[in-house]
């Protein structure tokens, strides 16, 4: 077996560990862009233009 290659239960119980875990800061990485995060507020003004056209 390639030693790159995971054996297949880990995969799965990492999966379930992440699952579990959601997005921790250790996970997310930087911080989320404007656009990836919730809808809650006005558009963009940019948006709201693009919508218009």
């Amino acid at each position: 077996m390639d030693e790159r290659s995971p054996e297949p239960g880990n995969v799965e119980k990492e999966r379930v560990v992440e699952q579990e875990q959601g997005l921790t800061p250790e996970r997310r990485g930087s911080p989320a862009a404007p656009s990836d995060k919730p809808e809650g507020d006005t558009p963009h003004p940019q948006d709201v233009n693009d919508i218009a056209r």
